[in-house]
């Protein structure tokens, strides 16, 4: 798509070529994050955001982006904004709101959102992306009631989760 020119692209065409610029740039944040380029994984997180402009599924990409790179309270704000203005079917910005909520330890609000999710029609990968949110969100339940001292509290809230994932080596 970006060997087609601008002026010749259909609106379905520049829209999917949005979209993947978009997810190519995310992919981009989390390697400069991991790599500890945070300035300029910043940098491409607040690109994403001028780049999404009003759209509001592109808005909660970029605040994931945000959300990557430790700006919790814009990554926030920004997916709160942009959630609102879709529909409740639309799952792929849900899940990235519920990837940000996880993230940015908001448990309440995850869970709350966790649920709706599960309760639409979601496809295999969806749903394994979903999966994962909550198994890390149960795992960081378990530390926090072991960092606690509660050992045994911690194991009633893993029993369930390594009954259903026995093979997971985080659950294990």
């Amino acid at each position: 798509l970006e060997t087609v020119p601008s002026a010749e692209r259909t609106g379905s065409m520049a829209n999917l070529q949005r979209r993947l610029w978009m997810a190519t740039q995310s992919e981009e944040v989390q390697r400069l994050t991991q790599a500890g380029a945070t300035e300029q994984a910043s940098q491409l997180a607040y690109n994403m955001n001028v780049a999404a402009g009003r759209d509001p599924e592109l808005q909660t990409t970029a605040a994931l982006a945000y959300a990557e790179v430790g700006d919790a309270p814009r990554a926030l704000a920004m997916a709160r904004q942009a959630i609102v203005q879709l529909p409740p079917t639309a799952v792929g910005p849900r899940l990235q709101y519920a990837t940000i909520l996880q993230r940015t330890r908001q448990e309440a609000e995850f869970v709350s959102v966790a649920q709706q999710l599960y309760a639409q029609p979601l496809t295999l990968r969806q749903r394994a992306d979903l999966d994962n949110l909550r198994t890390g969100y149960t795992l960081r339940q378990a530390d926090t009631l072991r960092d606690y001292g509660q050992p045994q509290r911690a194991l009633e809230v893993l029993t369930p989760l390594a009954s259903e994932r026995p093979a997971d080596p985080r659950v294990q």
